[in-house]
């Protein structure tokens, strides 16, 4: 097999590729450095439509023997943008099987000290999201083929209440969260102490013993298992949305919007 055959058959085999994964693929094998297999192979292959940039040392490969257009993997370019990461947010729903709708946004949440700019490519906003303690509650997946980290379903669902924007508000919240599978408690009160944030909690466990009620996916959850959680319920009332007409739910002392209920009932 000729050289530049096996680097297209290397390119081929991971679909989405870094620059650390070249060098390394051509030290091994060819005993070439970067700064060669650049100019003497990748650089052809991009002007020949072998490859594509997604962004600053990342490429997609393109397979030449489809006829069809290509789009790279969305999970796995961002699989790749930072060693230590997980997916999260409207993406963990995506992967966890229970998003309501589309997005175009994919969310890598990461140690502020790995921030990048977010990226477009082929149409997908690749959007870093800062978080603390990235190893609580963050499950390796397979996915492909492939090992990619998500959060899990407790953190996705605490991430998602914490910061309803990730996943086009209330209303595409409640209806993702709803088909979420695997949610305990126990596991629940681990990501909350990340977050010491008393609205949050009461957020957290008011939806919680609304899931139950409306969910089949939250049927193993029993009423006494949120006792913990309610126990740390502050004494000042406070608020689930700002601005909206809202009634107030006693056991967790929270005013809630009022059409909330009506949110439920409609998933």
């Amino acid at each position: 097999m000729k050289i530049v055959d096996e680097i297209y058959k290397y390119l081929m085999s991971k679909g989405v590729v870094t620059v650390k994964e070249i060098t390394n693929f051509s030290r091994e094998q060819f005993g070439y450095d970067y700064k060669y297999m650049y100019k003497k192979h990748i650089n052809p292959f991009l002007k020949k439509g072998l490859l594509k940039r997604i962004r600053r040392g990342m490429y997609s490969a393109v397979n030449i023997y489809l006829e069809e257009s290509q789009q790279a993997d969305r999970y796995i370019i961002a699989s790749k943008v930072r060693p230590k990461y997980y997916l999260s947010y409207h993406t963990a729903l995506e992967l966890h099987g229970c998003a309501y709708s589309a997005f175009w946004t994919i969310f890598i949440s990461i140690d502020r000290s790995d921030y990048f700019r977010p990226f477009e490519f082929e149409g997908i906003k690749y959007q870093p999201a800062t978080q603390a303690n990235l190893d609580i509650e963050v499950m390796t997946m397979v996915y492909k083929k492939r090992k990619i980290q998500v959060s899990s379903p407790s953190r996705t669902f605490v991430d998602c209440v914490h910061r309803r924007n990730m996943v086009s508000g209330l209303e595409e919240c409640l209806k993702s969260l709803d088909g979420l599978r695997g949610v305990s408690v126990a596991s629940v009160r681990k990501v909350l102490e990340i977050y010491q944030n008393n609205l949050l909690l009461r957020s957290v466990g008011f939806i919680i013993e609304k899931m139950v009620e409306h969910s089949p996916f939250y049927g193993h959850i029993k009423e006494n298992d949120l006792d913990g959680l309610v126990e740390k319920v502050g004494k000042t009332p406070m608020y689930f949305e700002q601005g909206v007409s809202s009634g107030l739910n006693k056991r967790w002392n929270i005013y809630v919007p009022n059409d909330l209920e009506g949110l439920m009932r409609g998933i």
